[in-house]
């Protein structure tokens, strides 16, 4: 058969070329198609079984299509034939570094080297393979190799780049994506690749200007825009970055990244309903996207969306960005089926803020027949241990005993069902004891006037502690209000720097939330951020004025200046993002409209 095929000049039986088949498939390959490609080389080789670049294309379509260990053999044939197929060795060492099989994926790159010295891609391959085996130096020359043969390919470049950042040498990456850009300025990927590692390297304007550069380059790559819009909102200009997202969709309404990171910044201004449509896009585009579905339930629950939101909260567990891992997954999750004669286990899963939030539900889980067991933090195991039905308490880390079944405590909403109409707002719900309420009053007595307790900062830790916590020099108006005696509730390194003006500080008797909640029940008012403090205040029934970002966490929803979750609570918002002065003056004119009031 195939000395016929040599006799009609290389034609197949359909009349085409051996080359015009394999360039063909070349094109499916290239495209994306692997499986067309697959077919079209099966076609060449059940005519020409040694044709080593038809063996050598269904290896690499084998592999990019189906991950087919056999595509090493099809690869390993057409060597065979071919013995100086420097390209075959190559791709033979790469799907020998995918595979795990390093030290032959070395010699096979080593290989298509001393075939080929001036072939960059063998050089990335190498490089790529010594790094996996832990040769780093080595390895980055390799990859430096591979930038001297191509120095005016940015795509090259950004491997070595890639590279060294993975290693943790990021001044190094930087320098290598400046002479990229320095030797290709026309090139709109190097000034991207260069854009990428100022961001990285906390350089936002230099990243920005540089994004500008290569939108000017490519100004229809909606990747170009969305990049863009990504380092303005690191700037906080969310107006600006908004355009460039919307632009990105624009260009490509089927790329996720630039409809998921438009509902950011959506999120961040406050337009939940939009946010919320965004991220239905981005999800349409990538529904198993984890990500996507927990930030779609940050903007429901924000928009008063309980039912849905609850529903799309379950997706946090598998959600990269989330700060917590679902925990006793040995035991069966509870369904809400019938405890009788059985032990659940409750579980906190996040800050204390949420812990005591959502422990309004463990009473109501104290049905006839149910034993109850509660793991939270230490600092809120006291304060817990109030709880109507809950038989235990055990401390986080510490062995919770038997159960039978268990629930993180946030999945408790869904459950339950919760809407707005439905939250659970009897209050209050924890208590602390009289005994300690009372030993409190002896430190917060005071002969006239307001006592009010104060906290300006939550956990630094948090990931919107930029926006939700105050400076403390802020605060100054509002400690000099006639007739309020101010108590600092504010615990931990926050405390310091305090704020300027007269206070009695509590903090250093305070030595857990139990602590906390009697000294708040001694206090006429609180006045707090957003922190575990404003949750406790709701939870025990004190007056609360919690002050909020413009763009709060979900619970706080839009608009509100009261909470369905705590009827005690007022809302003070800030009228624009970062703006604390107008909230500040406003708590002030109340307290000043209250002391007026009194007296009267």
């Amino acid at each position: 058969m195939a000395r016929r095929m040599r006799r009609q000049g290389g034609r197949t039986r359909r009349g085409t070329t051996v080359r015009e088949v394999l360039s063909e498939a070349i094109r499916h390959q290239e495209a994306g198609r692997p499986a067309d490609a697959e077919a079209l080389c099966r076609r060449i080789l059940e005519e020409r079984p040694d044709q080593p670049q038809a063996l050598f294309l269904l290896g690499v379509s084998c592999w990019q299509g189906r991950r087919d260990p056999a595509a090493v053999a099809s690869i390993q044939r057409a060597i065979e034939h071919k013995p100086d197929f420097a390209r075959a060795y190559d791709g033979l060492g790469q799907i020998l570094r995918e595979l795990g099989r390093v030290d032959e994926a070395v010699a096979a790159h080593r290989k298509a080297i001393e075939l080929d010295p001036g072939g960059m891609g063998a050089y990335q391959g190498l490089g790529a393979t010594l790094l996996q085996r832990g040769e780093i130096e080595p390895g980055l020359e390799a990859y430096r190799r591979a930038v001297e043969l191509a120095p005016n390919e940015p795509k090259v470049a950004a491997e070595l780049i890639s590279a060294l950042r993975r290693i943790g040498r990021g001044g190094d990456a930087l320098a290598v994506a400046r002479e990229s850009a320095r030797r290709s300025p026309d090139s709109h990927e190097a000034h991207t690749t260069l854009a990428i590692e100022l961001h990285t390297e906390g350089l936002l304007d230099a990243a920005a200007d540089h994004h500008r550069r290569a939108i000017a380059l490519a100004p229809d790559s909606a990747i170009a825009h969305t990049n863009l819009g990504v380092t303005l909102h690191a700037l906080g200009d969310l107006e600006e970055a908004t355009r460039q997202h919307q632009r990105a969709t624009e260009l490509d309404p089927k790329q996720a990244r630039a409809q998921s990171n438009l509902g950011l910044a959506h999120l961040e201004c406050n337009r939940l309903e939009e946010a919320v449509d965004c991220f239905g896009a981005a999800l349409a585009v990538e529904p198993g996207n984890a990500g996507g579905h927990f930030n779609r339930a940050l903007a429901l629950l924000g928009a008063g969306r309980l039912a849905e939101g609850w529903e799309e909260f379950e997706w946090r567990w598998r959600s990269p960005g989330f700060p917590s891992r679902e925990r006793h997954t040995d035991h069966p999750r509870w369904d809400g089926s019938t405890l009788s004669g059985r032990r659940l286990l409750v579980y906190s899963e996040q800050g204390i803020g949420d812990t005591i939030q959502f422990a309004r539900y463990l009473p109501m889980l104290a049905r006839p027949g149910a034993r109850l067991l509660v793991e939270c933090a230490p600092e809120v195991a006291r304060l817990l241990g109030s709880l109507a039905g809950v038989e235990a308490v055990v401390e986080r880390g510490r062995p919770p005993g038997h159960f039978d079944v268990q629930i993180p405590m946030l999945s408790l909403p869904r459950l339950f069902g919760t809407t707005l109409a439905s939250v659970p707002a009897r209050i209050p719900y924890l208590a602390p004891a009289p005994a300690d309420v009372e030993r409190w009053r002896d430190r917060t007595t005071t002969e006239s006037g307001l006592r009010a307790g104060l906290v300006w900062a939550g956990s630094a830790t948090h990931n919107n502690d930029h926006n939700r916590s105050i400076a403390p020099e802020l605060l100054g108006p509002l400690l000099e209000t006639p007739g309020v005696h101010w108590f600092g509730l504010q615990v931990g390194e926050r405390a310091s720097p305090p704020p300027p003006g007269p206070m009695t500080y509590l903090s250093p008797h305070l030595r857990d939330f139990a602590d906390t909640a009697a000294a708040i029940a001694s206090l006429d008012l609180v006045v707090t951020v957003d922190t575990a403090v404003a949750h406790l205040a709701g939870a025990i029934g004190a007056r609360v004025w919690t002050l909020l970002p413009h763009a709060p966490d979900w619970r706080w929803l839009k608009d509100r200046e009261d909470s369905p979750w705590y009827p005690t609570m007022r809302l003070f918002r800030q009228p624009a993002r970062g703006t604390w002065k107008p909230v500040i003056e406003r708590v002030s004119a109340e307290l000043d409209r209250e002391m007026e009031v009194g007296q009267g």
